[in-house]
């Protein structure tokens, strides 16, 4: 992820704009997280996983989240945004983790940070379609992470939105986050073209499962 390729992740929100950005990473993980884990666990991921590479942790949320749900899981959490790290640091100042390990990490900076090379698995969570050459960012992590390690990626893809035309609201919502994903250059249908970007990056795709997020589902987990 180099400076030219970088969109999303190191632009510098600040004041109340980047407080409703943390809002939506918190609501991300409240609604979305334990379907996602379910996932995780169907493909392997445990307790005895050893370390996790959390890659574009943003504000953090979702490594705590992984944490609370594998609890002897150690987490490597990185992004690219120094305002991000920091509001997720200033969140382990106030409760620590001490298996939580943070840094800053730009994939064409040369060297990862210290314990990516014993992580057994990586979770990229809404991060390919944010940065212009996902296939070189792959593969840097492949050439990183021990052999044979999982990469779980999550992806949106806007051509899988769905919402009941009964629930107007929920079709706002959608809306918003289309508009938001064009207006900062993020990729729209990115979700669909995984198993191929990962094939060109050299890695083996072992499963691809839809979680379709519809309304019914926001309505239950709410």
């Amino acid at each position: 992820m180099s400076e030219s390729d970088t969109r999303v992740f190191e632009s510098q929100l600040h004041g109340e704009p980047f407080q409703e950005w943390l809002k939506t990473l918190d609501l991300q993980v409240e609604l979305f997280s334990s379907k996602e884990f379910d996932v995780f666990r169907s493909m392997e991921l445990s307790n005895d996983s050893g370390s996790l590479l959390d890659f574009g942790c943003g504000n953090g949320s979702y490594s705590q989240a992984l944490r609370r749900t594998f609890p002897q899981l150690k987490v490597l959490a990185t992004d690219v945004n120094d305002q991000l790290l920091a509001t997720f640091q200033d969140k382990l100042s106030s409760k620590p983790d001490e298996m939580i390990t943070t840094a800053k990490w730009n994939t064409d900076d040369g060297e990862p940070p210290a314990g990516v090379h014993e992580c057994t698995a990586a979770v990229l969570r809404l991060v390919l379609c944010c940065i212009e050459n996902p296939v070189n960012c792959l593969t840097t992590l492949k050439n990183h992470l021990p052999k044979g390690s999982s990469i779980f990626i999550i992806e949106e893809d806007d051509g899988f939105f769905q919402a009941d035309p009964d629930c107007p609201a929920l079709w706002r919502v959608v809306e918003a986050w289309r508009d938001y994903r064009k207006q900062h250059g993020m990729a729209q249908h990115i979700g669909r073209t995984i198993p191929r970007l990962a094939h060109q990056a050299g890695l083996e795709v072992s499963g691809v499962k839809l979680l379709g997020h519809t309304n019914y589902d926001l309505y239950v987990e709410r």
